[in-house]
Protein backbone atom coordinates (compact mmCIF):
# COMPACT_ATOMS: atom_id res chain seq x y z
CA UNK A 1 0.00 0.00 0.00
CA UNK A 2 1.17 3.50 -0.78
CA UNK A 3 2.22 5.77 2.07
CA UNK A 4 0.26 8.96 2.57
CA UNK A 5 3.43 10.88 3.46
CA UNK A 6 1.32 12.96 5.87
CA UNK A 7 1.98 13.21 9.60
CA UNK A 8 0.27 14.88 12.54
CA UNK A 9 1.82 15.33 15.99
CA UNK A 10 -0.46 14.73 18.95
CA UNK A 11 -0.03 15.65 22.58
CA UNK A 12 0.44 12.36 24.42
CA UNK A 13 -2.87 12.42 26.27
CA UNK A 14 -4.93 12.74 23.09
CA UNK A 15 -4.06 9.07 22.52
CA UNK A 16 -3.66 8.14 26.19
CA UNK A 17 -5.91 9.86 28.73
CA UNK A 18 -4.33 7.70 31.44
CA UNK A 19 -1.40 10.13 31.42
CA UNK A 20 -3.60 13.02 32.63
CA UNK A 21 -3.44 14.33 36.18
CA UNK A 22 -5.90 12.37 38.30
CA UNK A 23 -9.43 13.67 37.84
CA UNK A 24 -8.72 15.57 34.62
CA UNK A 25 -9.27 12.87 31.96
CA UNK A 26 -12.22 13.61 29.70
CA UNK A 27 -12.26 10.21 27.96
CA UNK A 28 -11.59 6.67 29.14
CA UNK A 29 -8.80 6.03 26.65
CA UNK A 30 -8.24 8.36 23.70
CA UNK A 31 -10.00 11.45 22.38
CA UNK A 32 -11.55 9.36 19.65
CA UNK A 33 -12.97 12.11 17.40
CA UNK A 34 -9.48 13.51 16.82
CA UNK A 35 -7.78 10.13 16.40
CA UNK A 36 -10.51 8.67 14.18
CA UNK A 37 -10.23 11.35 11.48
CA UNK A 38 -6.47 10.78 11.24
CA UNK A 39 -6.74 6.99 11.05
CA UNK A 40 -9.57 7.10 8.51
CA UNK A 41 -7.62 9.59 6.38
CA UNK A 42 -4.47 7.47 6.38
CA UNK A 43 -2.41 10.10 8.20
CA UNK A 44 0.56 8.98 10.28
CA UNK A 45 0.40 9.88 13.96
CA UNK A 46 3.38 10.84 16.09
CA UNK A 47 2.46 10.60 19.76
CA UNK A 48 4.57 13.12 21.63
CA UNK A 49 5.94 12.02 25.00
CA UNK A 50 4.28 13.17 28.21
CA UNK A 51 7.17 14.74 30.05
CA UNK A 52 4.89 15.53 33.00
CA UNK A 53 4.44 11.78 33.50
CA UNK A 54 8.05 10.79 32.82
CA UNK A 55 9.37 13.62 35.00
CA UNK A 56 6.81 13.58 37.86
CA UNK A 57 4.91 10.27 37.52
CA UNK A 58 1.23 9.42 37.37
CA UNK A 59 0.54 10.50 40.96
CA UNK A 60 1.51 14.12 40.37
CA UNK A 61 -0.58 17.14 41.30
CA UNK A 62 -1.90 19.63 38.81
CA UNK A 63 0.54 22.41 38.02
CA UNK A 64 0.80 25.68 36.17
CA UNK A 65 2.98 26.75 33.28
CA UNK A 66 5.23 28.74 35.64
CA UNK A 67 5.91 25.62 37.70
CA UNK A 68 7.04 23.70 34.60
CA UNK A 69 9.05 26.58 33.10
CA UNK A 70 12.23 25.48 34.85
CA UNK A 71 15.62 24.77 33.27
CA UNK A 72 15.45 21.16 34.50
CA UNK A 73 12.05 20.50 32.93
CA UNK A 74 13.03 22.27 29.70
CA UNK A 75 16.22 20.16 29.44
CA UNK A 76 14.17 16.99 29.96
CA UNK A 77 11.69 18.07 27.28
CA UNK A 78 14.50 18.90 24.85
CA UNK A 79 16.19 15.54 25.48
CA UNK A 80 12.96 13.64 24.78
CA UNK A 81 12.10 15.75 21.73
CA UNK A 82 15.46 15.80 19.92
CA UNK A 83 15.11 12.34 18.28
CA UNK A 84 11.51 13.13 17.29
CA UNK A 85 12.56 16.43 15.71
CA UNK A 86 15.38 14.66 13.85
CA UNK A 87 12.83 12.17 12.48
CA UNK A 88 10.46 14.98 11.45
CA UNK A 89 13.26 16.82 9.65
CA UNK A 90 14.16 13.60 7.84
CA UNK A 91 10.53 12.99 6.88
CA UNK A 92 10.21 16.55 5.58
CA UNK A 93 13.44 16.21 3.60
CA UNK A 94 12.00 13.06 1.99
CA UNK A 95 8.88 14.90 0.86
CA UNK A 96 6.53 14.09 3.73
CA UNK A 97 4.17 16.75 5.01
CA UNK A 98 4.03 17.54 8.72
CA UNK A 99 0.46 18.80 8.68
CA UNK A 100 -0.26 19.83 12.25
CA UNK A 101 0.66 19.67 15.90
CA UNK A 102 -2.31 19.30 18.26
CA UNK A 103 -2.07 20.35 21.89
CA UNK A 104 -4.44 20.55 24.85
CA UNK A 105 -6.07 23.86 25.81
CA UNK A 106 -5.09 24.96 29.30
CA UNK A 107 -2.33 22.41 29.75
CA UNK A 108 0.69 23.85 31.57
CA UNK A 109 2.92 21.85 29.23
CA UNK A 110 0.91 21.08 26.07
CA UNK A 111 -1.23 24.18 25.67
CA UNK A 112 -0.59 26.00 22.40
CA UNK A 113 -2.71 29.15 22.62
CA UNK A 114 -3.96 28.92 26.22
CA UNK A 115 -2.11 27.62 29.25
CA UNK A 116 -2.86 27.44 32.97
CA UNK A 117 -1.88 30.13 35.42
CA UNK A 118 -2.53 31.33 38.90
CA UNK A 119 -0.86 33.76 41.24
CA UNK A 120 -0.58 31.35 44.16
CA UNK A 121 3.03 30.82 45.18
CA UNK A 122 2.60 27.16 46.14
CA UNK A 123 1.26 25.36 49.14
CA UNK A 124 -0.17 22.09 50.32
CA UNK A 125 -2.81 20.09 48.45
CA UNK A 126 -5.35 20.32 51.29
CA UNK A 127 -5.23 24.12 51.39
CA UNK A 128 -7.91 26.27 49.85
CA UNK A 129 -6.13 27.50 46.78
CA UNK A 130 -7.34 29.92 44.14
CA UNK A 131 -8.62 28.18 41.00
CA UNK A 132 -6.37 27.79 38.00
CA UNK A 133 -7.17 30.23 35.25
CA UNK A 134 -6.40 30.24 31.56
CA UNK A 135 -4.09 32.82 30.06
CA UNK A 136 -2.86 33.43 26.55
CA UNK A 137 0.38 31.60 26.14
CA UNK A 138 2.02 28.30 25.38
CA UNK A 139 2.76 25.38 27.66
CA UNK A 140 6.40 24.69 28.46
CA UNK A 141 6.72 21.43 26.49
CA UNK A 142 5.19 22.90 23.35
CA UNK A 143 7.43 25.99 23.65
CA UNK A 144 10.43 23.65 23.48
CA UNK A 145 8.81 21.61 20.68
CA UNK A 146 8.14 24.61 18.44
CA UNK A 147 11.56 26.14 19.14
CA UNK A 148 13.26 22.91 18.02
CA UNK A 149 10.96 22.59 15.01
CA UNK A 150 11.76 26.14 13.92
CA UNK A 151 15.50 25.52 14.33
CA UNK A 152 15.21 22.54 11.96
CA UNK A 153 12.85 24.23 9.51
CA UNK A 154 9.95 21.90 10.34
CA UNK A 155 6.61 23.62 9.89
CA UNK A 156 3.14 22.50 10.99
CA UNK A 157 -0.23 24.08 11.61
CA UNK A 158 -1.08 24.49 15.28
CA UNK A 159 -4.35 23.29 16.77
CA UNK A 160 -5.55 22.97 20.32
CA UNK A 161 -8.33 20.70 21.58
CA UNK A 162 -10.50 21.74 24.50
CA UNK A 163 -11.69 18.46 25.90
CA UNK A 164 -13.12 19.84 29.18
CA UNK A 165 -13.95 23.51 28.73
CA UNK A 166 -16.40 23.73 25.79
CA UNK A 167 -14.35 26.48 24.16
CA UNK A 168 -15.92 27.44 20.82
CA UNK A 169 -13.94 26.06 17.89
CA UNK A 170 -11.87 23.71 20.05
CA UNK A 171 -14.15 20.79 20.87
CA UNK A 172 -12.83 17.37 19.81
CA UNK A 173 -15.41 17.33 16.98
CA UNK A 174 -14.42 20.80 15.78
CA UNK A 175 -10.71 20.01 15.91
CA UNK A 176 -11.39 16.79 13.97
CA UNK A 177 -13.20 18.86 11.32
CA UNK A 178 -10.26 21.30 11.14
CA UNK A 179 -7.85 18.38 10.76
CA UNK A 180 -9.99 17.00 7.95
CA UNK A 181 -9.82 20.39 6.19
CA UNK A 182 -6.03 20.50 6.60
CA UNK A 183 -5.74 16.96 5.21
CA UNK A 184 -7.96 17.81 2.23
CA UNK A 185 -5.96 21.00 1.52
CA UNK A 186 -2.72 19.00 1.61
CA UNK A 187 -3.97 16.82 -1.25
CA UNK A 188 -4.02 19.72 -3.69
Amino acid sequence: MKRSKKIVLLAHCILNQNARVRGSASHSGAITDVVKVLVESGVGIVQLPCVETTHFGVHRWAGTQKQFATPSYQRRARKELEPIIADLAEYQKAGYQILAAVGIEGSPTCGIFKTSATDWPGGYPNQDLPPLGLVDGMGTFFEVLFTLMEQCGVKAERLEVSDRRNTPGKSPQEVAAKLKEIIERSAS
